[in-house]
């Protein structure tokens, strides 16, 4: 049995009392830290870590009590304090932004609430003060006066007013159609110049400015020449007019039905 416990501690390093076998593991000199670079508080600690005798080594609430750790657990805890309390002031810093939002939001309806009251109230003064039925001298009514400034004009009388945002629009719609119609069998004149119209418009050197103007002088048919691009004509050496192209483009809208399918879309 005694010879089986010899074995053991050789082998294992270890003594029956938890310390180790000098035979084992030879004690050699603690290694000198050097004070300097880590100060004496934390050599101390090192030291008395490496305690090899296990009665000398300092337990843990001995080592919790080492100035090095206390200060150290006392710099984490004041960091710790100061993270805690800069939360605090962006918490309260947000609640009171938000408490500030939500103010201005309801003066904001009361103020719309009162503006929206002193509205229909002074509208509802003026209806009744154009309402009053005008009196003679004995007090006798006469026929209601209508309100100043008030004029009334017949219907047949107006005239409507087109937009030339949606005309411009309009125009381009058509544009659009022409130049996505299938390849013909043979060549035409009147796609080939709406065609070489649309290749130029919105060429990458035009502005949309310049697309704005060039599609009005469409629209208006002016006789102003194109220049770019040469006509089919008979001889071939002036330049088409918008006019010119505006015909074109009128003969193919009629030619591929684009008026019957605008008339069967708005029904």
């Amino acid at each position: 049995m005694k010879h089986a416990l010899l074995e053991s501690e050789r082998t294992s390093g270890v003594n029956d009392s938890g310390t180790l076998n000098p035979s084992v593991f030879p004690y050699t000199p603690k290694p000198a830290l050097p004070r300097l670079r880590y100060g004496d508080d934390l050599v101390e600690l090192v030291n008395a870590m490496l305690t090899v005798p296990k009665n000398d080594r300092p337990n843990v609430r001995e080592l919790l009590a080492k100035p090095a750790v206390v200060k150290r657990l006392a710099s984490e805890f004041d960091e710790a304090r100061r993270e805690n309390e800069k939360l605090r002031e962006d918490l309260f810093r947000e609640r009171n932004d938000r408490e500030i939002e939500v103010e201005t939001e309801r003066k904001k309806r009361e103020a719309s609430h009162k503006l929206a009251d002193k509205t229909a109230d002074d509208v509802s003064k003026i209806q009744r003060a154009n309402s009053v039925p005008a009196t003679v001298g004995g007090g006798q009514k006469n026929e209601t006066l209508p309100s100043q400034g008030s004029v009334k004009i017949e219907k047949r009388l107006l005239r409507p007013i087109a937009d030339p945002g949606l005309e411009i629009l309009g125009v381009l719609h058509k544009l659009s159609f022409v130049d996505r119609l299938p390849p013909a069998a043979v060549r035409d004149h009147n796609r080939a110049s709406v065609r070489r119209f649309v290749s130029c418009l919105w060429a990458p050197n035009k502005s949309a400015a310049a697309v704005k103007a060039e599609t009005a002088k469409l629209l208006s048919g002016s006789r102003e020449r194109f220049q770019g691009f040469a006509s089919f004509g008979n001889n071939g050496s002036e330049a088409e007019t918008y006019e010119d192209v505006l015909r074109s483009l009128e003969t193919l809208l009629l030619e591929h039905g684009f008026y019957a399918l605008q008339r069967q879309d708005s029904r």
